[in-house]
């Protein structure tokens, strides 16, 4: 368990990241996959013209077609 007075020093600052890959909603899954790649980072934010962010687009491999 993390004891409370180690966590109180720690700010979000240093530990997040200040550039954060972000994703069209228009891009195609072979550029996402390479923003993804790239940036070597699992998952970014999709934001959309004017909307904000979207949702998280997580990379997770393909499934297999029944």
């Amino acid at each position: 368990m993390i004891k409370m007075a180690m966590v109180q020093e720690i700010r979000v600052r240093d530990v997040m990241s200040p550039a954060v890959a972000t994703l069209p909603a228009s891009c195609t899954v072979r550029q996402a996959t390479q923003v993804l790649f790239d940036a070597r980072v699992s998952g970014a934010p999709v934001v959309g013209s004017g909307e904000g962010a979207r949702r998280r687009l997580p990379l997770r491999p393909a499934r297999s077609a029944p």
